[in-house]
């Protein structure tokens, strides 16, 4: 019996993470200061992200994470972002 439903693209656990941070309403400088990793690290997975969902913007990927049951808001990060500012300027 053939199988007619569509595969879901599986995202890396850090994918997802990005992706939920996005979701936070994070910019990319901030995810990656809190993840420690540059801004450009950030874009990358968003773009490898966009790739796997087949969608051409950042808000088709908040659709997709949010409706494939991937976002979780009790796991999202709460970030002080003026506290996150002076840790990446510190390390500039």
């Amino acid at each position: 019996m053939e199988n007619n439903e569509e595969k879901k693209p599986i995202l890396t656990p850090r994918e997802v993470e990005v992706a939920n941070m996005i979701c936070s309403e994070l910019t990319f400088k901030e995810i990656g200061v809190h993840l420690g990793l540059s801004t450009t690290t950030i874009i990358t997975h968003v773009a490898r992200i966009r790739k796997k969902l087949g969608v051409s913007n950042v808000a088709g990927m908040v659709r997709e994470v949010v409706m494939n049951g991937w976002f979780d808001a009790d796991d999202s990060p709460v970030v002080d972002t003026p506290s996150l500012i002076n840790l990446a300027k510190s390390r500039a």
